[in-house]
């Protein structure tokens, strides 16, 4: 069963309402690295999600590591580098590192499916 922020928080003797709100920041893209082991293979839809740039702006941050591993939004900066765009919000998760190191994205399983 998949672990919930809210109960690694607690494993980790962290506040859960300590990182209940996402904080969004605007990185530059080279500060941003993919996961290596991310499973994904979606390089076909990089043209759809240029287009929601586009059309919609950059609707939901990448949320990556502090040290700029994506934790989630490979396709999102994909699309925003093909874009030229220099900077990209980012919700940076820094709860990750102290409470799970490289465990949360290990399974591949996207943090919004997390239960």
């Amino acid at each position: 069963m998949p672990r919930s922020p809210i109960n690694l928080a607690s494993q980790c003797g962290e506040n859960p309402t300590s990182f209940a709100r996402l904080r969004v920041e605007y990185w530059p893209v080279e500060r941003l690295e993919p996961y290596e082991r991310n499973p994904r293979k979606n390089d076909k839809a990089v043209e759809q999600i240029r287009a929601s740039i586009r059309e919609f702006g950059f609707a939901v941050p990448i949320l990556a590591k502090s040290d700029g591993e994506i934790v989630d939004g490979h396709l999102r900066l994909k699309g925003a580098i093909a874009e030229r765009m220099r900077e990209v919000p980012v919700g940076p998760l820094r709860w990750v590192d102290r409470c799970t190191g490289e465990s949360l994205p290990a399974n591949g399983q996207p943090l919004s499916e997390l239960g």
